[in-house]
């Protein structure tokens, strides 16, 4: 038994020897590589099991793009080589673009349009034309796509057809009001349309707005019911839901006196369909007024569900003669400061701000009374002049006058921008303060708050703060 120890010593002294050795061999082959790395991918090396260098190239393809959106733009291609990360079995490394290379070199009047795996340049097909970044349909075939580089001067503007030189603006003698000629022929949702129009630079002018329902309406031609004087209901002086009723459908489709059977002047040249006004249905929170040309409809559509054209229009708002700073409204006769100070003021200081205000050449400013400033509302029947709000120069007494009527209408649901008051008002949407003073009770005034076209008497005893806007005239 005892010449039996060193052979069992020496096996594993032979044994050591031999992975000795092999761990000295120079020839990558004989070395036993660790296989738990990777089996499979494309960044795998299933040979050795190990990731491949972040310099092995797994894939290449190539990429098809437009140099912009503008009509004219390129198309254009480049090969994008990817490599591997070197700690991963997928091909998720850096990308390299190997540069950008026109393939097609798009004239003037065609876009480039691309899916990602072709690029080419196209014309806007037929009955269209190249404008901007924008493809715009005809109003016929035979004129489309010719230059109207020549309509610049002289306050004109290329046609809608893309080929007629034609004036940017109408002056319309009857209501006073221009409007655009040409308007674009794209689709608005109402607060887009709204913006488009206050930044709208036509022929030099840049105090464009979207018009009231009123307003649009006076364009309509050839539809007697909802012309203006019509007998549709729907007006600046009744925005209601209930203001619409049958005689508000218009007339038959495309037979108005205009181009292409358009219930319009022939002077408008654009798509003849609906137009938003600025005008909020009253009583709601979301509806609109707005015009269809097709038919000579007036109609309600929800912002956020419809889009439609915009026709922009600048001027005196019907039934207002507007200077720079104030506008005299026509049913009152009152003259109002347009764009007063935006400052809140406690009562006292608002009654000297008006007694000093120096406006327009005059000086003769005031703080309204109740009735006055009542005579600003629009869009909420039981508040306007008249309606069964009780509380008026005649009846000053907040616990007699003042009922539930006064409560007012929805919030931001009134007809300028959701502001119960003219369109050619530009203040802050607030509560502002009266002259009147509230009897049967010491340190109140009246006030109104147009964002709900609710009266109120206000605590002015204790420093409260509201809004100023002055007045003169009447009395």
């Amino acid at each position: 038994m005892r010449h039996r120890v060193p052979i069992l010593v020496v096996v594993p002294f032979l044994a050591l020897l031999l992975l000795a050795a092999c761990g000295n061999s120079t020839n990558d082959s004989d070395v036993d590589t660790d296989t738990d790395d990777c089996d499979a991918g494309p960044c795998c090396d299933t040979e050795k099991g190990t990731f491949r260098p972040d310099t092995y190239e797994c894939d290449l393809w190539e990429e098809y793009i437009c140099s912009g959106t503008a009509c004219g733009d390129d198309a254009q291609r480049q090969a994008v080589h990817k490599y591997c990360s070197g700690s991963s079995s997928s091909c998720t490394g850096t990308k390299v673009p190997e540069g950008l290379v026109v393939i097609d070199d798009c004239a003037p009047d065609e876009k480039c349009t691309s899916d990602g795996i072709s690029a080419s340049c196209n014309g806007c097909g037929s009955g269209s034309y190249c404008d901007g970044d924008y493809c715009q349909f005809c109003r016929t075939d035979d004129h489309c796509g010719e230059s109207c580089d020549d309509c610049t001067s002289g306050g004109q503007v290329c046609g809608y057809g893309g080929w007629e030189c034609i004036a940017e603006i109408f002056n319309d003698p009857e209501s006073g009001l221009t409007w655009q000629k040409t308007p674009d022929a794209e689709f608005w949702f109402w607060d887009d349309a709204k913006n488009h129009c206050y930044s709208l630079n036509r022929a030099g002018y840049e105090d464009w707005r979207l018009p009231t329902v009123s307003e649009l309406r006076s364009l309509i031609r050839g539809c007697a019911a909802t012309e203006t004087g019509g007998s549709c209901g729907a007006t600046d002086d009744c925005l209601d839901a209930g203001c619409r009723d049958s005689s508000c459908d218009g007339c038959n489709d495309l037979e108005g006196p205009g181009e292409d059977g358009c219930y319009w002047p022939d002077w408008l040249a654009g798509v003849c369909h609906a137009y938003w006004s600025i005008s909020s249905v009253a009583g709601t929170t979301s509806y609109k007024w707005a015009v269809g040309f097709d038919d000579a409809d007036v109609i309600r559509l929800e912002p956020p569900s419809h889009v439609t054209y915009a026709l922009c229009v600048r001027g005196d708002p019907l039934g207002s003669a507007c200077g720079v700073d104030t506008c005299i409204d026509t049913a009152s006769g009152l003259e109002w400061e347009k764009t007063a100070d935006a400052d809140l003021l406690d009562w006292a200081d608002a009654r000297s701000h008006c007694d000093g205000l120096d406006l327009a050449g005059q000086t003769d400013w005031r703080l309204p009374t109740i009735s006055e400033l009542r005579s600003l509302i629009r869009g909420c029947a039981s508040t306007e002049t008249g309606g069964s709000c009780s509380a008026t120069d005649e009846c000053l007494n907040w616990e007699l006058c003042r009922n539930s009527s006064c409560d007012g209408c929805d919030l931001n649901s009134g007809p300028a921008s959701g502001c119960y008051w003219p369109n050619w008002i530009f203040k802050p949407c607030f509560s502002y303060w009266s002259s009147s003073t509230a009897t049967g009770e010491s340190g109140f005034s009246w006030g109104i708050d147009f964002q709900t076209a609710s009266i109120y008497d206000y605590r002015y005893s204790e420093g409260s703060r509201r809004f100023a806007l002055c007045v003169r005239g009447g009395t």
